[in-house]
């Protein structure tokens, strides 16, 4: 972690309903600085933010997939221009349960504000990204909230991001022996991620999809869980996946 603001809620953003967002730079060289300065305006807007250091990052199939090409690019340009780039990003925590009708408020403000503090920064060109927590999975629960219309999103086809978090004790995995341990199980995603965290391993993925494919996504959950049968793979402390509903998106 490279900065936290004190009021952030730690996972606070996996939970269904929660209402936040993703600043993505095109400026990666000075990307975790900025990432700071931005994340303290935001803190100071009264959204709580923090800025997390991504140590690895290896493409998956499915950022193959010519049917999500543009996702990918659009909604984490890092991977556009190569994986190694993505050194930090930022979330900031706008809402903790939002429902349908607080999403018009919520993204009005957010757009009226958000450029405004990227300038302050420092800021020329960045995506913004709105995200609704719309399902989570947790061993056997399953939490859903239906999702919203996204009319922000114009003519953009409708987008949905799942995430696996994986978080091993002691710290000593890294993410290539991750990747070959669960290649047997042909877990389909766009991307898996090591993030810098204290005294644990912790990787991520993503993989977009049209619609809340939430079949899918338990299945990859459950052959995920299957893994920690295997001693290699290290003391699982946490599994959790999420769906997130993407709300609006644009450039700055």
């Amino acid at each position: 972690m490279i900065f936290c603001s004190s009021a952030y809620r730690k996972q606070g953003t996996r939970a269904v309903g929660n209402v936040h967002l993703h600043v993505d730079l095109a400026e990666w060289a000075q990307s975790s600085d900025r990432l700071v300065e931005i994340a303290m305006l935001l803190d100071a807007e009264g959204w709580p933010s923090k800025v997390t250091r991504v140590v690895r990052a290896v493409a998956g199939a499915h950022m193959s997939d010519a049917h999500f090409a543009a996702d990918y690019a659009e909604h984490t340009p890092e991977l556009s221009e190569g994986l190694d780039t993505f050194a930090a990003y930022l979330t900031a925590q706008l809402s903790p349960d939002a429902q349908a009708a607080e999403l018009e408020r919520i993204v009005a403000v957010a757009r009226a504000r958000i450029g405004e503090v990227l300038k302050a920064g420092g800021v020329a060109d960045a995506v913004v990204e709105i995200e609704r927590v719309c399902a989570r999975i947790e061993g056997s629960e399953l939490t859903v909230a239906e999702p919203v219309a996204a009319r922000w999103l114009g003519n953009r086809p409708p987008a949905f991001e799942a995430h696996h978090f994986v978080d091993l004790r002691y710290g000593g995995a890294q993410l290539e022996e991750w990747i070959r341990t669960i290649a047997p199980l042909d877990i389909d995603v766009g991307g898996w991620f090591q993030f810098e965290k204290s005294g644990y391993s912790a990787f991520r993925s993503v993989r977009f999809y049209r619609q809340l494919e939430l079949d899918h996504v338990v299945r990859q959950h459950q052959a995920l869980r299957g893994v920690f049968d295997d001693a290699k793979a290290g003391p699982l402390m946490r599994l959790e996946s999420v769906v997130e509903q993407v709300v609006d998106l644009w450039r700055v």
